[in-house]
């Protein structure tokens, strides 16, 4: 599980801060991620920082840009936010393992 912050301007209160929650497999050369708060299942292949289209990321050193990798629908097919709310974080993990063995 990852825990992630970032500040959040809002009027009268400048100094807030935003915490996110994620869960994350991340394999030798692929991850998937799933935040509960914002919605989808992302997919995450690693790359080498000479690779075409590689960029920085929090996972890997780098990864392959792919716009694309990411599904909403798995997320509701695979049953997570009730997997979530009945603390079921070993069947979460093993939707993600599974997600990010199809990289």
């Amino acid at each position: 599980m990852l825990v992630s912050f970032h500040p959040k301007e809002r009027e009268g209160y400048p100094d807030t801060v935003v915490s996110v929650v994620s869960f994350l497999y991340r394999g030798e050369t692929s991850a998937a991620e799933w935040e509960p708060q914002y919605g989808p299942i992302q997919l995450w292949e690693r790359a080498n920082k000479c690779d075409k289209n590689s960029k920085i990321h929090y996972v890997y050193p780098f990864i392959k840009d792919k716009p694309a990798a990411w599904s909403q629908l798995a997320v509701e097919r695979e049953g997570l936010q009730p997997a979530l709310l009945a603390g079921s974080y070993d069947y979460i993990f093993s939707v993600l393992e599974g997600w990010a063995g199809r990289q």
